[in-house]
């Protein structure tokens, strides 16, 4: 029963940073949207924005999610998968996309690289 209850809560802790690193991303690029055309920037930067905005969204998400320090670099891995796969799907939705895209490989790579990285920070913050 107690092993359980805690994959219930582990399930949980990745869900809730999954979802939270998604909302974050797409508050982010609403944001740059807005100043992109504010400020009158080239699209040179749209990849570092989207790349910085994916770390922080990412480590965001493992700092929210995960409650238990336990095993919490695993968590963050799968943290970083879930957000790289929703993340696809949602933005291949809203360009009208389908199909794979060699660019999907680096996205998850890095998804997983920034999950590692936040729960990481996590197990040792929460020591």
């Amino acid at each position: 029963m107690s092993e359980d209850i805690k994959i219930k809560g582990a399930s949980y802790e990745i869900a809730i940073g999954s979802v939270f690193a998604v909302c974050l991303t797409l508050i982010i690029f609403l944001l740059f949207a807005v100043s992109m055309g504010f400020f009158e920037l080239s699209n040179a930067w749209v990849r570092p924005v989207t790349e910085i905005a994916r770390v922080i969204s990412i480590v965001a998400g493992c700092a929210f999610g995960i409650r238990n320090a336990g095993k919490s670099l695993i968590k963050g891995l799968i943290i970083g998968a879930a957000y790289a796969i929703l993340s696809i799907v949602i933005f291949s939705i809203i360009d009208m996309r389908v199909g794979f895209q060699a660019q999907y490989i680096l996205d998850i790579l890095a998804s997983l690289a920034a999950g590692a990285l936040g729960g990481a920070l996590i197990a040792i913050l929460k020591k």
